[in-house]
């Protein structure tokens, strides 16, 4: 690119006025040279200062897509977090239906057993009732077993004495038989009620063996039925601590809800802060590209001003061999 025209040939008049002047034209060129030298070495700085920027630029952007890397990645830490945390909350409401149900399981069988306990009393009040009716019952019977030795001893008593009426009607020959007959049908009778107290105190006997023997169970059934109430109380005691754990853990489930809650609160902050910020990068990236156009066209510029400066030094020599 020239910016000089060629002078046209000057003739001999004109050569012979100019060469008294061609030192001072030599001379007025110094300046030009050192102009186009110190132009040359500038530029050449200013290449250098471009390539640096053009690296520090490039490092820029380098390190630019390593902090959005590391953002991409932190906002996918974020998103997984989020979700594994929506997954523990989850947990943690199910964890309060379970211990809800637990709670109302407890209230339940703390109902049944204090109806089993309600039913145990009532058995332990007929079998209270039951014991006095059948020592009542073991009173009649020894009074009835009086009766019946008393009874026993009469007939004995009366077998004797139908026994010495025989021997007395015998003595008496025919006076006395008729007397002997009747003697010998109270004999007769006596020894039939001797027979019957006899089996009547076998049954009584029977019958004594069997109520204490019923006696005995109602016993052992009170027995088990106070065991079955401790064993109650026991169970009421274990329900009532299970029922204040299970309060216990719905305070603190509530309270880690509340905090989860909150947690996912954030969460949701951090996510729009990092949606919201995330046009930056774009911006930034997109200025980043835009400096380094402008800088690839201030190259241009440069090989311009090159390709002007390179022919000012062939110019100046042409001027000088046009002096000459």
């Amino acid at each position: 690119m020239l910016f000089f025209k060629k002078k046209p040939a000057v003739t001999a008049t004109e050569s012979s006025e100019q060469a008294v002047v061609p030192r001072k034209i030599a001379a007025k060129l110094l300046p030009l040279k050192e102009i186009g030298r110190f132009a040359l070495e500038q530029k050449s700085k200013l290449q250098q200062e471009e390539s640096i920027t053009i690296n520090g630029i490039q490092e820029i952007q380098d390190s630019f897509e390593i902090v959005e890397e590391k953002y991409s990645g932190i906002s996918q830490s974020v998103a997984g977090f989020k979700s594994e945390f929506k997954g523990i909350n989850e947990v943690s409401n199910r964890l309060e239906t379970i211990t809800e149900q637990l709670k109302q399981t407890a209230l339940d069988s703390q109902a049944g057993i204090k109806s089993v306990d309600s039913s145990s009393q009532s058995v332990l009040t007929t079998i209270d009732d039951m014991q006095v009716n059948f020592e009542a019952f073991q009173k009649s019977l020894a009074e009835i077993k009086k009766q019946v030795e008393q009874i026993n001893y009469v007939a004995t008593q009366t077998n004797l004495l139908a026994l010495n009426a025989s021997i007395e009607a015998a003595r008496s020959g025919e006076a006395g038989r008729g007397f002997a007959v009747v003697a010998n049908q109270v004999n007769e009778l006596s020894q039939e009620i001797k027979e019957m107290v006899t089996s009547i105190d076998s049954s009584m006997g029977e019958l004594e063996q069997k109520n204490a023997e019923l006696n005995q169970s109602l016993v052992d059934t009170r027995n088990a039925v106070d065991l079955s109430h401790e064993t109650v109380n026991d169970t009421q005691a274990t329900i009532a601590t299970i029922t204040t754990v299970a309060d216990d853990v719905t305070k603190e489930s509530e309270q880690l809800i509340q905090t989860f809650e909150t947690c996912d609160t954030e969460i949701g902050l951090i996510t729009q802060n990092i949606d919201d910020s995330s046009h930056y990068f774009t911006n930034v990236a997109e200025k980043i590209s835009d400096i380094k156009t402008k800088v690839s066209q201030k190259g241009f510029m440069f090989e311009d001003m090159t390709n002007v400066l390179e022919q000012i030094q062939p110019l100046i020599s042409e001027i000088e061999s046009e002096e000459e």
